[in-house]
């Protein structure tokens, strides 16, 4: 009979637990593979519903999964909730046969007629991109992981560790950057005093409407939806707020993570609004700072080249990587013209608008 699509129910979800432990093995003893994971990220997210899930059977045995968030958008100033894709899955036994183009193609479709505007995703992997490209994405920008080095024992070869003291102070010259302009500064914190009633949270709202409106297409993260995004069991975040004249200009987000060996402090996200940009280098140096009392490795950053190059990545020591994400967007909604969804120049995309991290 081949394989039926259908939207995910209650009763799948031992099921979706068992397939999603095949998929992502390396998860089984993190945070990310645990049920509290699951009912913070699918049923946690402040809307209605939290989460658009979709499944796929063959003789009734639940063989793939699809899953989207309705992300909010400000798209040319516009409002519309966007569908982040997450989460996709097919049975090992079962790849190789269509599942995942199957149940793309039906799970984007159902996505529309629920009225959501456009659907992202953040592949890393290329062999996974032609499966999307055959129900409709395309790609829209590609984002290279930056690291900023800050010790070298976890980038070099094990039997090479004994001279990582000897380099060190040569990484820290080689950063070295004085200069930083007068009247700003950093104001480090963890992202739940942050988000407390008792925060900055009015410097924020404050902040943010003026940074969007130097944006075209961006993530409309209100203090409701970063509460929910940094509230992931088994995290702990940290803001970084740069102050000019006593006013917010810009902010980061970061936490402690290890990304492919190498232990980091990955910002999740960056936003400097155009008149604190000669502000960006105190900011990195609170960073970096904030990252060594933590003993990371290094900074990492998951960005396109040109905000690297607004945020004066290159200045404070950030190198491109290997790792290259894509940002790749589906449109649902057919009055959405292809010039605002399409265009890399008019996006500011960071790991918070996926759901890395």
């Amino acid at each position: 009979m081949g394989v039926e699509y259908r939207p995910l129910v209650s009763a799948d979800a031992a099921a979706r637990r068992a397939l999603f432990q095949l998929s992502f093995p390396e998860t089984r003893d993190q945070s990310a593979g645990s049920q509290a994971h699951y009912a913070w990220k699918f049923r946690g997210y402040p809307d209605d519903p939290p989460a658009h899930e979709f499944a796929g059977d063959d003789d009734s045995m639940l063989v793939a999964y699809y899953a989207a968030l309705p992300f909010p958008y400000r798209i040319d100033g516009v409002a519309h909730t966007a569908a982040m894709v997450c989460d996709v899955m097919t049975h090992p036994d079962w790849r190789g046969r269509g599942l995942f183009t199957g149940i793309g193609g039906y799970a984007t479709g159902a996505l529309a007629e629920r009225g959501l505007a456009f659907a992202t995703g953040y592949p890393v992997r290329p062999e996974v991109l032609p499966g999307h490209l055959k129900v409709g994405w395309k790609i829209v920008q590609r984002m290279p992981v930056w690291l900023r080095p800050l010790r070298t024992r976890g980038l070099l070869p094990k039997r090479l560790a004994f001279i990582a003291p000897l380099l060190d102070p040569w990484v820290r010259l080689a950063q070295w950057r004085g200069g930083f302009a007068s009247g700003y500064e950093v104001r480090t914190m963890a992202a739940d005093v942050f988000l407390g009633d008792s925060g900055p949270s009015r410097d924020y709202a404050e902040f943010l409407q003026r940074w969007s409106s130097s944006v075209p297409n961006a993530l409309a993260k209100d203090r409701d939806f970063l509460r929910w995004r940094l509230g992931a069991p088994g995290t702990e975040y940290q803001v970084a707020l740069l102050y000019h004249a006593g006013r917010l200009v810009g902010m980061a987000i970061a936490r402690a993570t290890e990304l492919r060996g190498i232990s980091c402090l990955a910002l999740l996200d960056v936003m400097i609004e155009p008149e604190g940009l000669r502000g960006a280098a105190r900011l990195h140096h609170a960073l970096a700072v904030m990252a060594r009392a933590a003993g990371l490795d290094g900074v990492a950053c998951m960005a396109h080249r040109r905000w690297a190059r607004r945020y004066r990545f290159a200045a404070a020591g950030y190198l491109p990587t290997p790792a290259v994400f894509s940002l790749i967007v589906k449109k649902l909604d057919p009055a959405l013209p292809d010039a605002s969804l399409y265009s890399d120049d008019r996006w500011h995309v960071f790991w918070l608008d996926s759901d890395d991290l």
